[in-house]
């Protein structure tokens, strides 16, 4: 499985690099009024990508980390609940095979004449 990540980003690399050393030209941008810049191609897609990409890694790590905090939280009342509810452990007998202990007799049910 490794072999085929380490593929994976090995292609997206190369294509990256082919399309980057294709498309090396400036572009002009217009920011506001008179503003304008000039930058090269793959800059400007990589500048693009990292602009759309933080809003939602930052969500996904709020996500993350809110429900790591409310797991946490749910482990602590669970180990709570246990300490509270544990029995203790009962003492072993002598003998590997117990019986009941003797009480009184149980009253006879014969019943004759």
């Amino acid at each position: 499985m490794k072999f085929l990540k380490s593929l994976f980003w090995v292609v997206v690399t190369a294509i990256v690099m082919i399309f980057s050393t294709r498309n090396w030209e400036k572009v002009s941008v217009k920011l506001w009024g008179a503003l304008v810049v000039d930058v090269k191609l793959p800059l400007l897609l990589f500048f693009a990508f990292v602009v759309g990409f933080i809003p939602g890694y930052l969500m996904f790590k709020a996500g993350r980390w809110q429900a790591r905090r409310r797991l946490d939280s749910a482990n602590r009342a669970l180990d709570g609940l246990r300490d509270q509810f544990a029995t203790p452990e009962a003492e072993p007998d002598d003998h590997p095979f117990s019986f009941p202990a003797a009480g009184p007799a149980p009253a006879s049910q014969d019943r004759t004449p």
